[in-house]
């Protein structure tokens, strides 16, 4: 497969994801609670004057969570429309939203916090390893001392073959949602099909982009060499977790 046959993942959720975002996370309030859980499994509440900054934010489930434990939230997340529905999910002047690209934000932010969250596969929509190792470096620099940061992702160290490419996520009577994957030694190129039902007729629309090709052995490394020290890893629905502190 070519580059040439993808669009950026901020181009593919705006233009293909977003509209479904909801549905294809499923039930807003049970996944808030979920990850409410592996707060405090981890000890990540907080006291109401920490301040975390919650990177791809998405429509609000990790904001949520983090309020509900206490912390004033910085959700950013590069999609307007994911951004206006966190704002309609989470109703609160202790969460302040932001529409900006993830790395540039780190170089330029000021601010110091006490948790830094890219949760979700978040990380590895980043352009290239590059951007992977800026990101790491300008979050370590922009955590208090002590400070957290936590990571979720595919381990995508081992490439499916065959039929276990074909990933079905959701589907309901009128909408299915299934993921095709291909590997090459950099990335994981995504494919997502999506068909609708109108009346007695179906669609079908579908979108393709890459993701960085990386397992949980290599971010580790990443983290250690930017000074953070593992905690936790944990698997959490399917994902890689990984809790480290500055």
């Amino acid at each position: 497969m070519t580059d040439k046959k993808n669009v950026s993942a901020k181009a593919h959720y705006e233009n293909h994801l977003a509209e479904i975002y909801a549905w294809m996370c499923g039930d807003f309030e049970t996944n808030v609670a979920e990850f409410e859980g592996f707060l405090m499994q981890n000890n990540l509440s907080a006291n109401y004057d920490r301040e975390a900054l919650d990177l791809g934010a998405g429509h609000g489930i990790q904001t949520k969570a983090l309020f509900n434990q206490g912390f004033v939230v910085t959700a950013l997340d590069g999609n307007k429309k994911l951004l206006f529905d966190l704002s309609m999910n989470v109703l609160s002047s202790r969460i302040l939203t932001i529409h900006a690209d993830i790395v540039e934000f780190l170089k330029e932010n000021t601010r110091r916090f006490d948790l830094i969250l890219c949760w979700g596969d978040t990380l590895l929509h980043l352009e290239n390893k590059t951007d992977v190792n800026t990101f790491f470096r300008n979050a370590e620099k922009c955590l208090n001392k002590g400070g957290k940061i936590i990571l979720s992702f595919r381990n995508y160290e081992h490439a499916l073959i065959g039929v276990n490419r074909f990933i079905p996520v959701k589907n309901d009577s009128d909408r299915i949602l299934t993921c095709f994957l291909e590997y090459s030694d950099e990335f994981v190129f995504v494919t997502d099909l999506i068909h609708l039902k109108k009346g007695d007729k179906w669609t079908q629309k579908a979108s393709s982009y890459k993701k960085l090709r990386m397992g949980k052995s290599e971010i580790q490394q990443i983290l250690s060499d930017f000074n953070f020290n593992v905690l936790r890893e944990s698997s959490f629905k399917g994902m890689t977790a990984i809790v480290a502190e500055k």
